[in-house]
């Protein structure tokens, strides 16, 4: 049994820097400042995210759940121990760049006109996500699920694709910048 605590919007974080298995609930972190802080094993359920400071954050197995991110710039994260899954969140112009991804899920998600410059998405999922206006330039594709996924452009030519799954109409997607008709 775990000894999970939660905390909910009416609790202080008081000098606490570090969160071994805590649920945060209903909070308002708008623009924080989570530098050099530690969440391992947490979940934030229901908070507003968005714009935070996480410069040298330690992020490690977070789930997010139904919160909104928007804005928020994940490229300077500890990326030693960043290893997260998002469900239900707006990750509106949020910034990954450079981070290693790998096997994350995004699911029922807005990721609209976000940028993934140079990250490593293997084997991640885009399980019914909105990934409108969403830059992927020089990113690792491989095997990264986008069936379900709406709104797209990759770039083939810019990205690693191979065994990378996508589904009709929005495969078509893929070959927009070549102008060409499909009948």
């Amino acid at each position: 049994m775990s000894d999970r605590k939660t905390y909910f919007a009416d609790d202080l974080l008081a000098d606490e820097i570090e969160f071994n298995e805590c649920t945060f609930s209903g909070y308002d972190f708008l623009k924080a400042d989570f530098n050099s802080f530690e969440f391992h094993e947490c979940v934030f359920e229901n908070c507003n995210c968005s714009l935070m400071n996480v410069n040298g954050c330690v992020l490690d197995n977070v789930v997010f759940t139904n919160c909104k991110l928007s804005g928020t710039n994940f490229t300077n994260i500890n990326k030693f121990l960043f290893s997260v899954n998002f469900a239900e969140c707006n990750l509106d112009y949020v910034i990954f760049e450079k981070n290693n991804l790998k096997l994350t899920v995004f699911n029922a998600c807005s990721i609209i006109e976000a940028s993934f410059i140079e990250t490593n998405l293997f084997s991640s999922r885009f399980a019914d996500c909105n990934l409108r206006g969403t830059l992927f330039e020089r990113c690792i594709l491989e095997k990264t699920d986008f069936t379900s996924a709406q709104n797209y452009f990759i770039d083939l030519d810019k990205n690693k694709v191979k065994g990378a799954c996508f589904s009709m109409p929005e495969v078509m997607n893929l070959l927009m910048k070549y102008e060409i008709k499909i009948k």
